[in-house]
């Protein structure tokens, strides 16, 4: 009888989780929203079909989208992290590792070293009446102003052993010793290796590839807050991945070693209540990528700003957004089924978070119009660091476009084709790739989706 009674229950208990947890997935949200505390969009609900079953795209979403519609997850999540940290016995940088490895994951779900001496002068600055008469009278730049950025760059002449050798991010430490973050088995990069040349086929023989991917904002935090045990960080994966290109139209560009010396100096190169770099973090990286092109970069404070402080966070930590204004009038449009356009703000200037930059990411194609006379086209293909990367394009193209790659953030029958065939048909001359070490090399988004969205 007791056992009768015990099965029913169990039934019943059974009938009940399953009846809410279809009530739950009838009223939670099915569409792609932002999340203002996490400052990303959280996942919707994945197209179901039989494609998206048989390659197993629909249950990769069906678990982002669980994840992100619980009722209520801002508070649980909350909550759990408070308990958490109640009965927390890590030491201070096994939280932060911890932090950032959860963070990392997060946002995955979303779809040259520097050799200690000062920073180079920016001899390549600008004013902007400088840089305009340069882009419509195309002078010769001077020899001096050719040479490459201390330790930014690898030419693809570079001499280097890459025979079964792993590439790796990690933290240098104080004591002579490193942490590693990430590492890269070589064929992982000869894979990605080969997106990056499949993407130059979509170019004209006169475009380049430019390729940056930078730690998130937790890792630069993790030494820069504890230097009693960390001096600094390294990268190998660009020499690995330049070697492997076995091209003089694909540049790969050392984001950890640009960055260096200014996280080292304490300027303000990460945000604190947000996972992204900041604008000047961006500009930095930029600057080497122009200056290693031969234009005449723009100096940072020739730009003129908005302010914009973000709310404090849990720990009383606020940020400021430097916003900028572009130097010439440009006009911004979402581009849907090929040829639909419908025109928005460039920037967001009325909200105080990340998503002022390029007035956020806009699915599935942007286009902005510069105003510029300079005869050359750049798409950058980005997660979320490329909003803040991409207004210091502006001046060196007359049309700048975007798309982000992430899965779930692209829609090829709404685009209306590839992004390889969008490439073809607005005339892109150059692309900038331009990533967080959560879309990594060997990370889903930037392996299997960038070469399917590509292509297909």
């Amino acid at each position: 009888m007791k056992h009768k009674l015990a099965f029913k229950a169990a039934v019943w208990w059974l009938a009940l989780c399953m009846v809410l947890g279809i009530f739950l997935l009838v009223v939670s949200k099915k569409d792609p929203r932002e999340s203002d505390e996490e400052n990303r969009m959280l996942a919707g609900f994945p197209e179901l079909s039989l494609k998206s079953v048989a390659d197993a795209s629909f249950m990769h979403g069906f678990d982002d989208f669980l994840s992100d519609a619980v009722i209520g997850r801002s508070y649980i999540k909350n909550f759990t992290s408070h308990v958490t940290g109640v009965f927390n016995t890590l030491s201070a940088d096994e939280q932060m590792e911890v932090k950032a490895k959860t963070l990392e994951q997060q946002l995955a779900n979303e779809g040259a070293a520097f050799d200690g001496g000062e920073a180079e002068e920016d001899t390549a600055s600008a004013s902007p009446e400088e840089l305009i008469a340069y882009l419509e009278n195309e002078p010769s730049m001077p020899e001096n102003e050719k040479d490459e950025p201390q330790g930014a760059y690898l030419s693809p002449e570079t001499e280097t052993n890459i025979s079964g050798k792993a590439a790796y991010l990690r933290l240098n430490k104080v004591d002579g010793g490193s942490t590693t973050l990430v590492s890269y088995p070589t064929d992982i990069i000869s894979e990605y290796a080969d997106n990056l040349k499949l993407v130059l086929k979509y170019l004209p023989e006169d475009g380049s590839i430019y390729f940056a991917r930078s730690p998130v904002a937790d890792m630069a935090h993790r030494w820069t807050t504890q230097p009693e045990v960390y001096c600094g960080w390294e990268s190998t994966l660009e020499t690995q991945l330049q070697a492997y290109t076995d091209s003089d139209r694909i540049h790969i560009f050392n984001v950890p070693a640009i960055l260096e010396p200014h996280l080292a100096d304490g300027e303000y190169i990460y945000y604190l209540t947000d996972h992204h770099w900041t604008a000047l973090g961006a500009y930095y990286v930029a600057r080497d990528i122009l200056h290693y092109q031969g234009l005449p970069v723009i100096s940072y404070d020739e730009y003129e700003y908005e302010y914009l402080r973000s709310a404090a966070d849990k720990n009383g930590n606020t940020d400021v957004f430097e916003v900028l204004h572009p130097l010439l009038p440009a006009r911004s449009f979402v581009i849907s089924y090929k040829t639909r356009s419908k025109e928005i703000d460039l920037m967001n200037y009325k909200v105080n978070t990340y998503r002022s930059y390029m007035n956020n990411t806009r699915t599935p194609w942007r286009r902005v119009i510069t105003g510029v006379n300079a005869g050359r086209k750049a798409l950058v293909m980005t997660d979320s660091y490329g909003n803040v990367f991409t207004p210091f394009l502006l001046p060196y193209y007359d049309e700048v476009h975007m798309v982000d790659f992430r899965y779930s953030y692209w829609d090829r029958d709404k685009a209306g084709g590839s992004i390889g065939d969008l490439m073809l048909y607005h005339g892109i001359d150059d692309v900038y790739i331009i990533i967080s070490t959560t879309n990594d090399v060997g990370k889903q988004n930037s392996n299997r989706y960038l070469r399917k969205y590509l292509t297909e």
